[in-house]
């Protein structure tokens, strides 16, 4: 059984987290899959739109810890994360063992994935689970879905990005809390907070992210990467600094054909007015 399971149809590519025996834990194997399934769609302009969702009850349930809680003696902690969620098999013992990014090499192949994702969260996203869903552009939540940062109860902070994506998300208190209390949100609040766009009943959830997925697929789609990689790089620089992003990209946009037979059809239809 694959660790992730995909399908392709008119420009979306579903996504499936697929270890629902075990509530689809975000494991150095299935994270290291996911990652590949995106560096491939990266490159297939086949794929417009990319949708991620659980198999089974479940999202995902974030970091599989067992192997982790129980080290065997001739293994460090810092060894046994490595293995587990660092993908590091490429780096010297030196590097490994001063390495500050662990899965978030995986987190920035998701960050800066230039097509639309949107995370259609089937039930619980736990932990790292609740990051890869904050990771996605968009975010339709099953009335079931539940969302926790779940951390602190194992005495451990954030990961993959969600320190920022939930602050940004949600403000400095209502993170803050979520964070230090590690408590369950559920479909609604988490709507109501901003976490999520929309939430639909069960079995209508899918339907539903397809249907925006197939919105999206039907735009011009080099115009559609340019405008998530703009946005994508507004958080992090100055006013002035992000018009210098978006004029370059408007140029490259100008230029290509999809932008000529629109602008023409706009203008042709504005004269027969």
């Amino acid at each position: 059984m694959a660790d992730v399971e995909t399908s392709l149809d008119d420009g979306v590519l579903v996504c499936r987290l697929n270890r629902p025996d075990a509530g689809n834990p975000l494991t150095g194997p299935l994270l290291r899959a996911y990652v590949e399934v995106l560096e491939e769609a990266r490159t297939d302009d086949a794929v417009r739109v990319v949708v991620t969702t659980g198999s089974g009850r479940m999202f995902s349930v974030g970091g599989d810890l067992g192997d982790v809680s129980a080290p065997p003696p001739d293994a460090s902690l810092s060894d046994l994360l490595h293995a587990n969620y660092g993908d590091l098999e490429d780096l010297a013992l030196a590097d490994r063992r001063v390495d500050r990014l662990g899965p978030g090499r995986q987190t920035l192949a998701i960050r800066n994935f230039e097509k639309p994702t949107i995370a259609a969260v089937n039930g619980p996203a736990a932990g790292g689970g609740f990051a890869v869903a904050m990771l996605h552009d968009f975010r339709v939540a099953s009335a079931r879905a539940r969302f926790t940062t779940a951390f602190i109860h194992l005495g451990l902070v954030a990961e993959m990005g969600l320190s920022q994506t939930l602050l940004r998300a949600v403000g400095p208190e209502a993170a803050m809390e979520l964070f230090l209390t590690g408590r369950q949100v559920g479909a609604d609040e988490a709507r109501d907070l901003g976490l999520v766009g929309r939430v639909v009943e069960p079995e209508s959830l899918l339907d539903t992210a397809l249907e925006l997925a197939t919105r999206l697929a039907a735009q011009p789609p080099l115009a559609v990467q340019l405008v998530k990689r703009t946005l994508l790089r507004a958080w992090d620089t100055t006013f002035a600094d992000q018009l210098d992003v978006e004029w370059p990209y408007q140029v490259a946009a100008f230029a290509g054909e999809e932008a000529r037979q629109a602008t023409a059809a706009f203008v042709a239809g504005r004269r027969r007015r």
